[in-house]
């Protein structure tokens, strides 16, 4: 949907955590992360086991705060069942660069007794990810609907006033896509959802998801959409958020000088101008000639991530206008297990930035 605008627990010892805070988790689930961090970091030396489990154990038992949680698991244990739903498990070095670019909030916004909870969130340049739990009152089922027959949940509702705003400070007239991806639930009958909002900027403004502008995002309430666009509204009320995430992204800058790729069958030829990579996104331009058909839009040509372990990242469809484009990996990328990137058949090494 396009809308206009806009390591771990030896830092935080067992005695310093604040377990006095309601959690947007149960304590099924936080137990349930928390070992999941456990088995995916192998211990190390400085990393003492019997700790994880004292505090698994302890969180298991109590609530804590969702900056304790936060803390505890990192943005990359609150972001990889995400990732990993659709694109299997993710390494421990996937983990890290999400640890690495991500953060976790401190706590979320109440009104009319309905509390959305920034959990977690990601970014570069090109991408936002953010994770929400929606928390209604004791007395609201939140069940899963069927798409097809019953419609979908959505952030925002009929008519002007009731939209999702994504306000990016000084990009004010810059413009974004946006997308929800709602998150299987563990109990379709209680009161709780989660939602991932992911934020795409459109190429060709300025707007850096990952620089140190203010960006803040406001919510309306809850929404069922049925099939036949039409809205019944779940939940009201303000909530508004900051989610300024700065990180020195590892961008690598790639030596495409002279490379060149044709299409045969409609006449042109395209230019690689320049091509980065972080790990979540490919950005690149380029420029070609006129194509034999002037119904044809002439695209840079077949671009791949290579890995080191033989396999491979197509780069299929993209964002972007006038010869600039960007594509978002389903998953992030571990950097130090890519290869190279493919061009028609040339090979772009890594080394060369």
């Amino acid at each position: 949907m396009k809308r206009n605008i806009s390591d771990l627990l030896d830092s935080y010892p067992v005695e310093g955590l604040d377990l006095g805070i309601t959690t947007p988790y149960s304590s099924s689930r936080i137990k349930e992360l928390t070992m999941n961090k456990v088995s995916m970091n192998k211990p190390r030396k400085h990393i003492r086991p019997l700790r994880f489990l004292a505090v698994a154990a302890i969180i298991s038992t109590l609530t804590v705060s969702a900056l304790a949680v936060g803390h505890v698991l990192g943005a990359g244990a609150l972001l990889q069942n995400f990732f990993a739903e659709k694109n299997g498990s993710l390494s421990d070095g996937q983990i890290q660069v999400i640890d690495q670019m991500g953060k976790t909030f401190e706590n979320g916004v109440t009104s009319n007794g309905t509390t959305i909870t920034p959990i977690a969130a990601l970014a570069d340049e090109n991408v936002y990810y953010l994770r929400l739990q929606i928390k209604a009152p004791e007395d609201v089922i939140l069940p899963d609907y069927d798409s097809k027959t019953d419609g979908c949940y959505q952030l925002f509702g009929p008519g002007e006033a009731l939209e999702l705003t994504f306000e990016d400070g000084a990009y004010s007239d810059s413009g974004y896509i946006l997308k929800c991806d709602w998150l299987p639930d563990e109990n379709p009958q209680d009161n709780l959802k989660e939602v991932v909002i992911w934020i795409g900027a459109q190429t060709g403004t300025d707007v850096r998801f990952n620089d140190e502008v203010s960006k803040q995002l406001t919510l309306h309430g809850l929404w069922l959409q049925t099939p036949e666009k039409e809205y019944t509204q779940i939940l009201s009320g303000e909530f508004s958020f900051d989610i300024t995430l700065y990180n020195d992204t590892e961008i690598l800058s790639l030596d495409t000088a002279g490379l060149t790729w044709s299409d045969e069958e409609y006449g042109y030829t395209s230019t690689l101008e320049n091509l980065t990579l972080s790990p979540l996104s490919l950005t690149f331009s380029y420029s070609a000639t006129e194509p034999n058909n002037n119904r044809i839009v002439p695209y840079v040509g077949p671009l791949e991530v290579v890995l080191k372990d033989g396999s491979t990242v197509a780069i299929s469809e993209t964002a972007g206008m006038e010869g600039m484009e960007y594509y978002v990996f389903a998953a992030p990328l571990d950097l130090s297990q890519v290869d190279y990137v493919k061009y028609g058949n040339h090979q772009i090494s890594l080394e060369a930035n």
